[in-house]
């Protein structure tokens, strides 16, 4: 993500901060509101800012990693960036290019994953998407954004994530698709994005679960990538399902 600094709009009369982003290859902007920059509009498409390695750190293929631990890494709610290769939606010819994911249900050399897409910044206005499968994804402590015309009140709560890699961002226009789960194998190479966090956790296994027709069932809370990191007696008091393997 390429960001300058705020600039002060005499129309709106507020600061905006003017960013890059690169998944869709198109500025836009974000005003200050409450404790940090949020989403405000797409800007006409110009051409992108001269390439840096700063700027272009979440797209550089020498940047992504073989896991050397799928399972600590491959947890419920972990979030990644890979390389990957799917008809082309106009030709039907193969077209690879980098893909967010989220890990909803890990497997023993596999995982299934739901994709992160914006579907080149329209998000669900693009036609043949439908909004009430999917939802939002917010960064931590901030509000959605969304995009002019989407009809947000139709779309599941949003889900909220921690950022944890650096130079990697998610654009406002991300939408999870709960309707169309992806086997991913835990030989790729992947940069880590971050985690779902807090109650989205739950919210994540659930929404699946309604898409899919089936239930969810209790986890141990070493499962998930939100509790990876902290210790026992905080993960037992966050999820109630400590007994059950």
């Amino acid at each position: 993500m390429s960001q300058v600094a705020p600039e002060w709009d005499v129309t709106y009369q507020r600061y905006f901060h003017t960013v890059w982003d690169e998944p869709n290859r198109r500025y836009y902007r974000t005003h200050y509101v409450g404790q940090g920059w949020v989403f405000f509009d797409w800007l006409p498409h110009q051409p992108p800012p001269p390439r840096s390695a700063a700027s272009f750190l979440h797209t550089d293929q020498t940047d992504f990693e073989e896991v050397r631990n799928p399972r600590n890494f491959f947890k419920i709610g972990r979030i990644f960036i890979t390389s990957w290769t799917e008809p082309d939606g106009r030709t039907g010819q193969p077209h690879t290019k980098d893909a967010r994911f989220v890990v909803v249900k890990p497997g023993a050399g596999f995982s299934v994953c739901l994709r992160i897409s914006t579907y080149s910044g329209q998000a669900t206005t693009k036609p043949g998407v439908i909004p009430y499968q999917h939802a939002a994804v917010v960064e931590q402590g901030h509000s959605p954004a969304w995009i002019d015309g989407e009809d947000f009140p139709k779309l599941l709560p949003p889900i909220e994530i921690k950022i944890e890699g650096q130079g990697v961002d998610v654009s406002p226009a991300s939408r999870i698709n709960f309707a169309k789960p992806y086997t991913i194998e835990h030989n790729i190479k992947v940069r880590n994005v971050g985690r779902v966090v807090g109650e989205s956790v739950r919210q994540l296994e659930h929404y699946l679960a309604h898409f899919l027709g089936f239930q969810v069932v209790p986890k141990h809370p070493t499962e998930y990538a939100d509790v990876t990191d902290t210790n026992e007696e905080l993960a037992m008091s966050q999820y109630p399902y400590q007994h059950y393997y």
